[in-house]
Parts: C-alpha cells; sequence; structure tokens
C-alpha cells in the first residue's frame, strides 16, 4: 500500500482535529492515545521521505519519527519561554507540524508492506511476547504503596531466571530472523521490562527527584508555566505535559514512563542503524547491540528525570554522529535536533553533548585541521562544565567557586571510583563473586571498544569517539579537583562529576559493538561442524542471559549482605500523614519537620502551595530540600533530643503558630525518638497503625 504526500496530509490533518476537539471535549484517554499514535505514524513518515532515498524505507520512518517528536518537543519549549503550555497553544503546535507538507519530499516509497517470517521465528516471537507479558504480570502482581527499599524484595528468584530464558529467545530469534519491524518491536518490549520494574512496582513513584520535576509539570499542566522561567528542565516538563495535553493521561503517567518507554522504543533502531552507517554491521548485529546499555547498569534509564532524558538523548546522539562521521548517508539534521532538545532539556550536560556535535561537524567538514579541531575539543570541553557551574552560581546570587590545590585534591577525584559507605567490606563468597563481576563490566566493555577500535578505524576523525570520553573524564577531574562549589553540600560535590564519567563510557559503546562483532566473525570462521556451530551459540546465549540477568539486579537499589542499600520510598503511610495535616488546617500557614520523602507526598498531593518568607529568603512549609534551613531543624529533633526550642524556633523562622514532626516508623532509634516527641508535642496522632506518627507543636 502506497501513501502519497496527500493521503499523508488528511491523515495527519484529521488527526490532529480530533486530539483537539478530544482534549476540548471528549478528554478520552483511549481517543487520545490511538489517534496520538496514528497523528505521530504519519508525520514520522512523512517527515523521513524528506530524507530521500539516502536511507531505507524503516529507517526513514524512524528517524523521520524522531526528528518529528523532538522539534515538537524544542516548539513546546520555545512556546513555553514565550508565552505558556495551555489547552490553546497544545492545539497551535499539534497544527503547526502540517506546515511541513508544504516543503517538497524527495521521494515517495511503499512503506507498509507485507512480513513474512519462518514457521520457527513465527513462533519463537509468541514465544518471546508471552515471557515479556509473563515478566510484566509479575511486576503489576508486585506493586505496592509499603516500605520497599529495593524492588527485588518483592518478587521472586522465578522472575529473573525467567528474564534469562525470555533474554536468551529474544537473542536466539533475532538472530535468526531477518525482519527489522519485529526485532526492533521484541527488543523494545523487553527493554521496556528492564527499565520499567521500578515504573510499575512502586506505586507512588520512585525516587525522590521525580517527585519534584512531577510535580512542577502538573502545575504547569494547571497553570501554563511556572514562575520564575528557568533555563532548565524545560525540554522535558513541555513535552510531558503536551503529550498529558493531547492525549488526557495523566500527567503522572506520562511522567512515570516517559523514559523507559521512549529509551526502550528509540534506542534498537538508532543504535542498529548507526553502527549499520558506521560499521556496515548487519541490522540484526547492530540490535544485539543495545544490550550494552542496560549491561553498564549504572545508565540509569529507569526514572524520568531531566538528567535521565539527556542521558537517553546523549545515547542516540553518540551512536548518530558515529553513523554520521564514518557514513555518507547520515544528515546532520538528525544529530542537530538531538542536540537542540538535549539543550532544551538540561543544558548543563546538553552544554558539552552540544561541543562534541559541533566537533563532529567540523571534522566531517574540515578534514585537515584534524588535530587542531581536537586539541581544541579537548581544551574547551575540560573547562565547559566548571565555567557553566560558575555562570549559574554567579546567576543564583551563590557567588564565586572557591579554587583549590588540584594535586592535594586529586585523591577527591579518586573517591569518584569509589564504591559508596553502604557496601560491606566483607561478605559470603557468592556475593563476594558477585560484586567482583560488578567492577569487571566496565573494564570488559572497554576492553572491547578498545579492540574494536584498532580493528575498525580507518580514518583521523575516528579518534573524536575515543576524544569524548577522555575529555568528560577530563572535565569531572578537572569540576571535582580544581573547584569547590559553595552553597552545595559536600555529597553533592561529586554528583555532576561522576555523572560526566558515567556518560564518558557511553562514547566507546560504538567500538565496543565493532569489538564484539569482530569477536564473533572469528569465532563463526573458526566453527567447522553443525555442531560446534550449536554449541557456540548455545554458550554465547547463555553468557549473554545470565550478564544481562546480573546487570538488571545491579540496575536497581539492592538489599543483601553486601549491598545495604539506605533508601526509603514514598509510601501511603507518607500521603496519609499529608492528608491528616491538611485537613488539620483551614490554611497552609504551619511547617512540617518530615524527611524527604515525607515532603515529596507533600508536593504530588498539594503542590507549591505555601512558601513562607523567611530571612534567609522563601521557605517551602515542608523541610526539603535536604539542605534547607527546616531540614536543620528536623535534625535536631532527630538526633539532639526531642525538644519543643526547636519546633518554636522552626515557627519563628517561617512566622507561624503551629508546627508539625513527622516520623516514620522504619527510621532508627524510631521508639526512643518517639517518646521524647511525646513528651513535648501537644497532639499526636498515629498513620496507618502507627507506620508514621505525626507531633503537633501549637504556641
Amino acid at each position: 500500500m502506497t501513501l502519497s504526500r496527500r493521503d499523508l496530509f488528511l491523515i495527519c490533518a484529521s488527526s490532529s482535529i480530533v486530539l483537539i476537539l478530544n482534549m476540548f471535549l471528549w478528554q478520552s484517554k483511549l481517543i487520545g492515545l490511538v489517534v496520538g499514535y496514528t497523528y505521530g505514524l504519519t508525520l514520522a513518515i512523512h517527515v523521513g521521505r524528506m530524507f530521500g532515498r539516502m536511507l531505507d524505507q524503516l529507517e526513514r520512518v524512524f528517524w523521520g519519527n524522531v526528528v518529528a517528536f523532538f522539534t515538537i518537543a524544542i516548539l513546546a519549549t520555545l512556546v513555553y519561554y514565550i508565552y505558556a503550555i495551555t489547552p490553546v497553544t497544545a492545539a497551535v503546535l499539534a497544527l503547526l507540524p502540517l506546515l511541513s507538507f508544504f516543503i517538497p519530499e524527495q521521494t515517495e516509497d511503499l512503506y507498509l508492506a507485507n512480513i513474512q517470517e519462518k514457521q520457527l521465528i513465527s513462533v519463537l516471537t509468541l514465544i518471546v511476547f508471552f515471557l515479556d507479558i509473563i515478566l510484566l504480570d509479575f511486576l503489576f502482581a508486585a506493586r505496592t504503596t509499603e516500605v520497599l527499599i529495593s524492588p527485588w524484595q518483592a518478587l521472586p528468584v522465578a522472575f529473573f531466571m525467567l528474564y534469562a530464558v525470555t533474554t536468551g529467545v529474544l537473542f536466539y530469534r533475532n538472530h535468526r530472523a531477518n525482519d527489522s519491524f519485529f526485532r526492533f518491536a521484541l527488543t523494545s518490549l523487553h527493554l521496556f521490562v528492564t527499565f520499567g520494574v521500578a515504573a510499575m512496582i512502586y506505586v507512588h513513584g520512585f525516587g525522590f527527584d521525580g517527585f519534584v520535576h512531577r510535580a512542577t509539570q502538573e502545575w504547569i499542566f494547571n497553570n501554563g508555566s511556572i514562575l520564575p522561567k528557568q533555563p532548565y528542565y524545560i525540554g522535558q516538563y513541555s513535552m510531558v505535559v503536551l503529550i498529558s495535553m493531547v492525549t488526557s493521561v495523566p500527567v503522572f503517567w506520562v511522567d512515570s514512563y516517559f523514559v523507559p518507554a521512549i529509551a526502550a522504543l528509540i534506542l534498537p533502531p538508532a543504535i542498529a542503524y548507526s553502527l549499520k552507517r558506521g560499521l556496515h554491521m548487519p541490522i540484526r548485529m547492530g540490535t544485539h547491540a543495545v544490550w550494552l546499555i542496560p549491561l553498564l547498569y549504572f545508565i540509569t534509564l529507569n526514572l524520568t528525570t531531566p538528567h535521565n532524558v539527556v542521558i537517553m538523548l546523549g545515547i542516540v546522539l553518540i551512536f548518530a554522529l558515529f553513523g554520521y562521521l564514518r557514513g555518507k548517508d547520515m544528515s546532520f539534521v538528525i544529530p542537530l535536533i538531538i542536540t537542540i532538545a538535549a539543550l532544551a532539556t538540561h543544558p548543563l550536560l546538553g552544554a558539552p553533548l552540544a561541543l562534541f556535535t559541533a566537533a563532529a561537524f567540523a571534522f566531517k567538514h574540515i578534514k585537515n585541521k584534524s588535530k587542531l579541531i581536537l586539541g581544541t575539543f579537548l581544551v574547551v570541553m575540560t573547562l565547559l562544565p566548571t565555567l557553566m557551574f560558575t555562570a549559574n552560581n554567579l546567576r543564583v546570587g551563590e557567588g564565586l567557586p572557591e579554587p583549590i590545590n588540584p594535586i592535594t585534591a586529586f585523591p577527591q577525584f579518586l573517591e569518584l571510583f569509589e564504591r559508596p559507605y553502604w557496601y560491606a567490606d566483607t561478605s559470603p563468597l557468592r556475593f563476594e563473586l558477585l560484586y567482583t563481576w560488578q567492577l569487571t563490566i566496565v573494564p570488559l566493555v572497554m576492553l572491547f571498544a578498545v579492540y574494536g577500535f584498532i580493528k575498525r578505524r580507518k580514518q583521523y576523525g575516528d579518534w573524536l569517539h575515543p576524544f569524548g570520553m577522555i575529555a568528560f573524564i577530563s572535565a569531572a577531574w578537572f569540576l571535582r579537583s580544581w573547584i569547590y562549589f559553595p552553597g552545595v553540600a559536600d555529597p553533592e560535590q561529586g554528583n555532576y562529576p561522576l555523572r560526566l564519567i558515567w556518560m564518558s563510557i557511553v562514547f566507546m559503546l560504538p567500538w565496543a559493538a565493532a569489538g564484539i562483532a569482530h569477536v564473533y566473525t572469528y569465532v563463526a570462521r573458526k566453527v567447522k561442524t553443525d555442531r560446534e556451530a550449536h554449541t557456540a551459540q548455545f554458550i554465547s546465549v547463555l553468557t549473554i542471559s545470565l550478564m544481562l540477568m546480573v546487570s538488571l539486579y545491579f540496575a536497581y537499589p539492592q538489599r543483601n549482605v553486601k549491598a545495604r542499600f539506605p533508601g526509603y520510598n514514598v509510601t501511603g503511610a507518607d500521603f496519609g500523614a499529608v492528608e491528616y495535616i491538611t485537613h488539620d488546617n483551614e490554611d497552609n500557614n504551619y511547617v512540617v519537620l518530615a524527611n524527604p520523602l515525607v515532603g515529596a507526598a507533600a508536593l504530588t498531593s498539594n503542590g507549591f502551595a505555601q512558601y513562607h518568607q523567611t530571612s534567609l529568603g522563601e521557605v517551602y512549609y515542608y523541610s526539603i530540600p535536604s539542605g534547607g534551613p527546616l531540614y536543620k531543624y528536623f535534625g535536631q529533633m532527630l538526633y539532639e533530643g526531642q525538644k519543643r526550642e526547636y519546633m518554636e524556633a522552626a515557627m519563628d523562622l517561617a512566622g507561624v503558630d503551629k508546627a508539625y514532626f513527622v516520623l516514620n516508623s522504619y527510621w532508627g532509634e524510631f521508639e526512643d525518638i518517639a517518646q521524647g516527641a511525646r513528651e513535648t508535642a501537644d497532639h499526636v496522632e498515629l498513620i496507618d497503625n502507627g507506620k508514621v506518627v505525626v507531633f503537633r507543636y501549637e504556641r
């Protein structure tokens, strides 16, 4: 079936009109999702045709989807800064892409073709699909509102065994099949299981930062914008809010699944097509290479935050630029749009990626200045994050950072490579072996990358990706060892440098894929009989399945005798405490001293309901963030005796006459702290049979 440009325009235009009517009249989630998918697909086919015949049909549809999706995200960001994201501006943004139909297309192709499979492949396709459905059922059955430090505490060993089996069958099926569409679809489904564990298990949400960003998005959804308009995160905010408006799916659900779902959909074809352009790697091998991402368990694509959105964009960008540099058919429009979307989402990480994009463009078009480009990129990249943080500190009135001796401070940089404090020094042998393997993953991947680089390097421009890794590590060293930022808590001084180090590994993943493919080819040539071939395939699939199963375990918080992750999750009792406090007052003229997770529940339930004007500036009425002035009093109530004077000092700061002290039952020395607070409080309220205790203080 051939779709002409006129057909695509009529489908896209009618879909946009239905979306707008649904947004203002019906607000049906089903209509929003189905019609929204139709709108996006037809727009992707149209935009893909603008690339001409330089790409294959399905490849054009994919990159057309990427360009269309993130162009709309960029336009939504501009609309936010200029005015606001409202139903009216959302309607305009839905109609605006129709103007692209007046730009001449370079080709019209048959996009909807019959897909024929061998009987064995069809059976394996169904097996993988149903196994992943069972895995999803495991996850949804484990959903909870109770305390759950690690998601693995809610899942049986059978889940991991089934995950490994599904991974093995998927690899075998994808290696035997020749159908790119189903190969990508099944890989995306299994990746969604991999990235979506936390989103599915934690009913109220996972982590802490996500709650803050989600509350901001809810505010923007209801009010159009939030003041002051900051130069951060809007790329994510505007896209989540826009999707929620046009599909009528609540912000909570769009936000919870945005990164896990988009990453699962976009990474397999992005990596496969980029390796096809850059290394002439068959699509089946390129699709296998996507599993290098979850193998590196610290690449967090399981939670929607601006940082994780940029990590996702950065992975796609690094691979796309690999194909752009080494191939002849990759349009620069593709990495350019991805780069702008990253800048719009999180400039502090997007700017280094933009510098890498600029260096790649220079390499492609200025071939006689390779050494100059590499040197300039390395120097500027080393300085760029520090300069950006310095500019941001000046913008918010924190002053200049304090320079320190890089030689004496070098150990602080080395600390970034150490395990966190919650890892035990010794444990049973099986756990020591397990966590020794954890330390081996990155060196193993880097070994393959170096091997692939040595075997497949063909031009000077191939050095840019290794220099990208070196430059990001150098920037992390400069930021951590030369500069101390005032106003930033000590535990957070290393957060951003550590993120740069994690991101640096991604630059070598295309070369790691090349190295693995070369080893596979070498082994395949040595195999002389069918029996040897089947044995080699079985060993390879078994090894890969077990490695990815273990990396899945590492990708989320662990609670065992070796790794005792200290964090907790937002629970139903936390929401119960917030609800009680809210109903106990006619207004928000009070303060609450509680741990950050209760504050996250307050942000979700009440948004940015109240800020108190204090001598230290505006202070949120719950004790967040953890470095804020109210949190200091919360710490005193926990560790310095439950004295009434601490609560009165918090009231004095905010200028209120009522304060609450909230204590979770899982807190260390809970009984002693609770008894001390009972002796000084005016009223005590038990939430959810004492899982949370609320102490009220009044003047």
